[in-house]
């Protein structure tokens, strides 16, 4: 059998023949080794000889190193598919946490913890009727073409989550031989959540680009409101318009107020006010008696007009 795959005819189908055991394996089904190694040393099989003969025809040519010229050259680095300029997403941790409060059937972390890259691979082919990218967009990647769905890089809980509900809202199965669990209605994005979702889409498909820098506020509910005082939450982005408006209100009254107090101050020393003087104090006025005019007339003399007549009779 081993001249039959050396010969001239079998060379042109058979690329070589590979010797995988020098020895035979302990509780083999075959000897397959070349020989047999045992207490009292080594014993040639029937599979050493027939290759020995083989080889033994064998005559190669040899080539000194020093006279050795190569004829090919290095090959040339690819260039359509390493030259990408689409890397995959930055993880966004907000995004992956409003997408998981969205989901009804969740993942069972205990589970799907021992989930390898080649297992989740399957789970999810089959659990995306055997076609990932036209419907389980979100968590499609593509590395040669650079495609990466929007929830690609979150965890594997968050994007077997996702996947899950899916399967859930189409079949309505939820266990998935118990690697995911149902449980009440999910939120309805808003605030901070309704930010990111609406950027990325309903199925993943388009990029996140613009990022909050800290935890989302709510993933929303119908509506989210704090059962103690009734109030709706507000995201962060309005809280810090509010308190971004309020600073700017106080500033701009403490602006005004300065401005006035100036304008008053340049115009008292521009127009000082005139000195207050002191009013004499006047006596009380007193209306004169029939006596006193008598009095004063006798004083003054008669008219020049009353003739001593007159003035006889008067007196």
């Amino acid at each position: 059998m081993v001249s039959t795959l050396f010969d001239d005819k079998s060379t042109s189908i058979f690329s070589g023949v590979i010797i995988t055991d020098y020895s035979v394996r302990n509780n083999a089904k075959y000897d397959t080794g070349l020989v047999s190694i045992g207490y009292n040393g080594v014993t040639p099989l029937q599979g050493y000889s027939a290759l020995s003969s083989v080889m033994a025809t064998a005559k190669p040519t040899f080539t000194a190193s020093a006279e050795y010229t190569p004829t090919a050259g290095p090959p040339s680095c690819p260039t359509d598919i390493w030259n990408l300029s689409v890397l995959p997403p930055k993880p966004h941790t907000p995004l992956c946490d409003c997408l998981m409060k969205t989901l009804r059937c969740i993942a069972n972390e205990t589970a799907v913890a021992g989930f390898g890259g080649t297992n989740f691979d399957n789970v999810t082919y089959t659990l995306c009727d055997h076609d990932v990218n036209a419907n389980c967009t979100g968590i499609y990647t593509d590395g040669q073409r650079g495609d990466y769905g929007a929830f690609s890089m979150c965890n594997v809980t968050v994007k077997y989550s996702w996947v899950a509900d899916l399967y859930y809202k189409r079949t309505g199965e939820c266990s998935l031989n118990n690697t995911a669990e149902l449980r009440g209605e999910g939120a309805t994005p808003s605030g901070d959540c309704a930010f990111l979702m609406q950027q990325v889409g309903e199925r993943g498909e388009k990029t996140l680009t613009a990022f909050l820098q800290s935890t989302p506020t709510s993933a929303g509910t119908l509506p989210n409101t704090d059962a103690s005082t009734g109030g709706s939450h507000l995201s962060i982005g309005a809280k810090a318009g509010i308190a971004i408006g309020v600073f700017v209100f106080v500033v701009l009254a403490l602006l005004a107020t300065l401005f006035v107090l100036n304008r008053k101050k340049k115009a008292r020393k521009k127009d000082p006010p005139l000195p207050e003087h002191d009013q004499p104090d006047l006596p009380e006025f007193v209306p004169p008696t029939r006596e006193m005019l008598e009095h004063e007339q006798r004083q003054s003399g008669p008219p020049e007009h009353e003739s001593l007549a007159q003035l006889s009779q008067r007196t």
